[in-house]
């Protein structure tokens, strides 16, 4: 069995320590997560913003699990509207893609929304910023 770890930035990995699982079994993170972690397995991210700063900070790209145009998008099979695609459905389909038989996910927490903007642990950081919204956590 292949066991993968995936971690987004909900609130609910608030307080997780990677530490305790880097070098046990390939994690994959997501986005902004590597400013706290740069030594994790892979990153998956989604928006220029994030692969910009992945960039600056020296980020490998051997460890980027970089999207495509049709990773960024829901299939069309789900709509017309095709909303965009998130990085934490992105990292969980690259597990599956690496040989991962069980993936323990944390921190894709899709449905926490405020002010139309769904919570995120970095918010209010680069990349995480939008005009005249502030998130709270409650």
């Amino acid at each position: 069995m292949s066991e993968y770890m995936v971690v987004g930035n909900g609130p609910s990995r608030e307080g997780l320590d990677l530490n305790k699982f880097i070098g046990k079994l390939p994690v994959i993170v997501c986005n902004a997560l590597a400013r706290e972690y740069p030594e994790i397995d892979y990153i998956a991210y989604m928006d220029p913003g994030v692969r910009r700063e992945l960039d600056n900070m020296g980020f490998p790209v051997k460890r980027m699990l970089i999207p495509t145009m049709k990773d960024e998008f829901e299939p069309p099979e789900y709509g017309v509207s095709r909303f965009k695609n998130n990085a934490g459905v992105f990292a969980m389909k690259n597990a599956v893609t690496m040989g991962a038989t069980k993936v323990y996910v944390l921190g894709i927490d899709c449905m926490y929304k405020t002010d139309n903007w769904v919570k995120n642990v970095y918010s209010d950081t680069d990349n995480y910023k939008v005009e005249g919204v502030h998130v709270e956590y409650q």
